[in-house]
């Protein structure tokens, strides 16, 4: 860094990501989210790159627990807005968390695991299967099982953000946001 100019030159820095860092406890379709008038679909590509595209085009839902990235200074209106969304309409979402597969003869729960880009780990381990199981039937692939999710790396974050003692699994334990300038670190809360 401190040399860059010898061995780099002309190297264009990118701007450094600025974002707040939101957290629903209930799964959302992007469509009731862009609805909400505060995060843009751009923004929220942009944001969040490890959304997939069915994901973004509303096939999927964002699952429960998922960190989500929004513009700077918006998360106390987006809290608010969200509370907007008619109960049905996130009860909707959450009837949308799985994906139905019928599984052919020869799948195992590896390949069926590597097709649907989710680890085969956590498909075994739900399914209390070996990874070599050939299913007969259907098997149910749950959108928070998809790799897409950045929560396990936010979540360091996020525990750090939260005070001694608090706990995710306990929301009504979690304290207002921090009302510091938030970088890439950001910061997190819970909401229904």
């Amino acid at each position: 860094m401190k040399n860059q100019d010898k061995y780099f030159p002309g190297l264009k820095k990118e701007e450094r990501l600025l974002y707040d860092t939101v957290q629903v406890q209930r799964p959302v379709e992007v469509a009731d989210i862009r609805s909400l008038g505060i995060v843009k679909e751009t923004d929220l590509k942009r944001l969040n790159p490890s959304l997939t595209k069915r994901t973004i085009n509303n096939q999927e839902v964002i699952p429960a627990n998922y960190a989500l990235r929004i513009p700077p200074g918006t998360q106390e209106q987006f809290y608010k807005q969200l509370k907007r969304i008619a109960n049905n309409k996130r009860s909707l979402a959450a009837s949308k968390i799985s994906v139905k597969h019928k599984a052919r003869p020869n799948e195992t729960l590896a390949s069926i695991a590597r097709m649907f880009g989710i680890s085969k780990e956590y498909l075994s381990e739900k399914m209390g299967k070996p990874l070599d199981y050939k299913p007969k039937g259907t098997v149910l692939i749950r959108s928070e099982a998809h790799n897409f999710s950045s929560l396990l790396e936010l979540n360091k974050t996020i525990i750090g953000n939260l005070s001694s003692g608090q706990h995710l699994e306990k929301p009504s334990e979690i304290g207002p946001p921090d009302t510091k300038p938030r970088g890439k670190e950001g910061s997190a809360r819970q909401v229904r």
